[in-house]
């Protein structure tokens, strides 16, 4: 369950993505399963939902998590970004985030 303090970082239709302190989670809106997402050092910046309701991305300045709806799986891996996330964007299975300097980062899920 998702405690009443947790901040809501994005949503769809059927999900939405929520962190509390370090911690993401998601919930499926329908039957209010939810799913761990990871821990990030100095909380989760930024989390996404594509389109097709496929896949959810969380980033963070130590982890990116990349969660599998259909297979109800979450792959994270290991980064360095020491900037501010500002957004992120998709084009096909890459991701690029894109950080307050114009940093930009890309990664192929």
């Amino acid at each position: 369950m998702i405690s009443q303090y947790a901040t809501q970082m994005t949503k769809s239709v059927h999900y939405a993505v929520f962190h509390e302190y370090e911690e993401a989670f998601l919930l499926d809106v329908q039957n209010g399963a939810t799913y761990y997402l990871g821990d990030y050092y100095g909380d989760p910046e930024l989390a996404w939902i594509d389109q097709q309701e496929t896949f959810v991305v969380v980033v963070g300045s130590n982890h990116l998590g990349i969660f599998d709806l259909k297979n109800v799986q979450l792959e994270l891996r290991d980064v360095d970004i020491p900037e501010w996330v500002i957004s992120l964007k998709q084009d096909g299975r890459k991701i690029e985030v894109r950080c307050e300097n114009d940093k930009r980062y890309l990664f192929v899920i």
